[in-house]
């Protein structure tokens, strides 16, 4: 439940991650495992030749925009421009295609078993004659995964039907590669005082070739595309932190702490083309024919992306015991204010090029029609001007910057009233400014360029009051209720446009947006009883002003954006129980063969209905519906088996859904949603020798269909794969 001295971006849960104290000596931790998928391991895979580095994650540079194009004061077009009086020549723009690498054609492979490697070292030592404690370590893993997926766009049809438009099916080969990386400090300056600096680093990357192959009904042709896509993410965050005791201050304490973060996405030459040719649907490609370069948008083109952020982050808590607590007496009230900023800054810059045909395709020479790419594209083909240049493309809103600002102070108070009664109370005042520029690169007037702003600045006072009454025999009550804020993301709110697919769904920010209020009430009952066993109901309520959901425009173009409703109503229960099987011998004797055995599960229902405004109910298909991406239900149930002589663990987990809206429909397209699908994985880990121990695993034991549907028609459809894990692990 949300309290006053977190963040008000609060939507129901949130996760706080911290560092350990040593308990004990030095400890060493080496790990090593590989697994195998079904669908993927030793089987056929498409890769293509990129940088040295490319099985670490690293971009190495082959994919990099040349010197002479990123250096450019101008969009790379033929002709006069006003940075460029004297205007590119043909031979100019020759000049710069041929600069890119030819790199277009994948080739085949067997995949290897995915594999990963992790180390650890902590301690305790003194500096100074004071404490210190350490821990730092990182991990490698290394993957690959094949998804093979039938995709269906439709277009509406008649009587509130849809009717098929485009008919695809994609073959996906991603390599994921994961550099991670911790170190953690704790010195104690004082018995009274302490320091810490925690430093994270993580590294992700996937590098997907990507083959789909179907009918286009906007061109009436069979086509075939190629992707290769090359996806770098990389965050390193640093906290420096202390935790003061000041008994000669009202015995009160001090916390505080500050961050920098440094986040990128680097997407460098992302490349695709298409080659389609003439025939029927329900026929096949007319076998009279040759596949032909399409005169398509994406086609022949290179994308390069790159996004910058910078976080920096502080805060301070102070707490001060008014009443100091005693829960025999039933009294206790303890104080606790603070504040806190957050500053975030984002740079996005998108540079698209295209091989455009100049005389029309058919006037090429006949040996380049139907060519494979690299000939294609090669520069000894480039460099006849006749018959293909290279093209900017880069879009008016392609670029944008983007700020958030956060101030914010609260009070809260933690109490006891009773023995039996516990209380908190308090309330937050957050302040925040955020504001996204969508602009021109290289606007046509540099004194008056275009752009597309959206922002909002908001104070929001967001309270929050919890209650707890403690019953006999380790049962309690608990109530609580709050309010807290859900903000769209930046790239929510820019104007920049992405292409997954062509033929399908494009997806474009709304510069419009406005911050969600969501106030939360629940109820819960919990009884603890044995060791571990606990069984719990709650029932809770939610309700939302302008919450932000994914949306279907209604356009000629497939395309989704962001939008806010007017409102939503969320409500529902949970039941949870926890049982050490052995503990239920009192009801049949033959339970106490399940000693080492314990379950846990979980299940709630749920019930939302959004309230729409007056001009979205008559955009959307559906008047009265759920909130986009909420099941109507989830149940989740784990297995344990733990042999405490042996050291044996295994853990069985099921987790299954209800259907949930995955896109909200506009007239005369309906929602797209969902299907549920259970997800069942096993592990077990096994000691032995004083030092070694093996960790097993099955994951995605049923590989089910994973379904998405609109208007009872399948949009996608694919499976995951099974997964087979093994791993081994040192520790001294």
């Amino acid at each position: 439940s949300y309290t006053a001295d977190q963040f008000a971006e609060f939507g129901g849960g949130l996760v706080n991650m911290n560092t350990w104290e040593m308990a004990g000596g030095r400890e060493l931790k080496v790990s090593a495992g590989a697994s195998w998928d079904s669908e993927t391991t030793g089987k056929r895979f498409l890769t293509y030749n990129g940088g040295g580095l490319d099985w670490l994650g690293i971009e190495d540079g082959t994919r990099a925009l040349p010197d002479a194009i990123e250096n450019s004061r101008d969009l790379i077009r033929v002709g006069y421009s006003q940075y460029n009086p004297d205007g590119y020549t043909r031979e100019e723009i020759s000049d710069f295609g041929q600069m890119f690498s030819n790199t277009w054609e994948p080739g085949e492979v067997n995949a290897l078993p995915n594999r990963n490697f992790s180390l650890s070292l902590g301690d305790k030592t003194a500096w100074f004659g004071r404490k210190l404690d350490y821990v730092f370590g990182g991990s490698y893993r290394y993957g690959s995964e094949f998804i093979q997926m039938e995709r269906n766009v439709f277009r509406g049809g008649v009587g509130g039907e849809v009717a098929p438009q485009h008919e695809y099916d994609i073959d996906s080969y991603k390599r994921t590669m994961a550099l991670g990386g911790f170190a953690s400090f704790r010195y104690q300056i004082h018995p009274l005082h302490r320091i810490g600096i925690n430093t994270l680093y993580n590294h992700d990357t996937s590098d997907e070739t990507r083959y789909y192959y179907g009918w286009n009904d906007d061109r009436g042709k069979w086509v075939q595309d190629y992707r290769l896509r090359f996806v770098s993410q990389k965050t390193w965050t640093t906290q420096l932190s202390g935790n003061h005791a000041l008994p000669s201050l009202l015995n009160s304490t001090l916390e505080w702490h500050s961050t920098y973060s440094r986040g990128t996405r680097d997407e460098p030459d992302t490349r695709e083309y298409q080659f389609e040719v003439d025939g029927r649907r329900d026929s096949g490609p007319d076998p009279d024919n040759d596949f032909v370069l399409a005169d398509e948008t994406q086609s022949g083109s290179r994308i390069f992306n790159d996004l910058i952020d910078h976080t920096i982050s502080a805060g301070i808590d102070w707490s001060i015991p008014v009443i100091e607590e005693d829960e025999l007496e039933g009294r206790g009230l303890k104080l606790k204010l603070g504040g806190a900023l957050i500053n975030r800054t984002r740079d996005a810059e998108s540079r698209m090029f295209q091989y455009s045909q100049q005389s029309g395709f058919q006037l090429l020479p006949s040996e380049l029609k139907g060519a494979d790419p690299e000939k294609l594209f090669h520069p000894d083909s480039l460099a006849d001007t006749d018959y293909m240049l290279i093209y900017e493309a880069t879009r008016p809103t392609d670029n944008y910057d983007a700020s958030l600002e956060v101030y914010a102070g609260y009070l809260m108070f933690d109490g006891r009233l009773t023995s039996r009664f516990r209380y908190s109370i308090g309330a937050r005042v957050e302040n925040a400014y955020q504001r996204t520029t969508s602009f021109e690169l290289f606007p046509a007037d540099p004194d008056n360029p275009a752009e597309v702003e959206g922002s909002f600045d908001n104070t929001d006072f967001t309270p929050h009051l919890t209650m707890i009454y403690q019953l006999r025999q380790q049962g309690q009550l608990r109530f609580s209720a709050s309010r807290t804020v859900n903000r769209p993301d930046f790239r929510e709110m820019s104007e920049f446009e992405f292409t997954n697919l062509i033929g399908g769904h494009a997806e474009i920010g709304n510069p419009n947006l406005e911050r969600a209020l969501i106030t939360h009430y629940d109820l819960r009952y919990e009884q603890a009883y044995g060791i571990g066993n606990i069984l719990s109901f709650s029932t809770f309520y939610k309700s939302f002003e302008k919450p932000i959901e994914v949306v279907i425009e209604p356009t000629a173009q497939n395309r989704i954006t962001y939008d806010n409703a007017e409102g939503a109503d969320n409500y529902g229960f949970e039941i949870e129980w926890r049982q050490n099987l052995g503990d239920l011998a009192f009801l049949w004797r033959g339970f106490r063969l399940f000693n080492p055995f314990a379950i846990s599960t979980n299940y709630s229902y749920l019930w939302s209905e959004v309230r729409l405004g007056e001009e979205a109910k008559g955009i959307q298909t559906s008047s009265e519906r759920p909130l986009q991406g909420q099941s109507p239900y989830l149940f989740n149930f784990n297995l344990n088996y733990r042999n405490d002589r042996l050291g044996t663990i295994a853990d069985l987990y099921l987790h299954v859904f209800g259907e949930r809206i995955a896109e909200v429909g506009a007239k005369p397209l309906p929602d797209i949603y969902e299907q549920p699908h259970p997800e069942l994985d096993f592990s077990l880990k096994q000691p032995f020798g004083q030092h070694w121990s093996l960790k097993l695993g099955v994951g995605n034991i049923l590989n089910p269909n994973i379904e998405f549907t609109q208007g009872g028609h399948e949009t996608k459809i694919y499976q995951k794969g099974r997964s087979y894990s093994i791993g081994l692990s040192w520790t001294n």
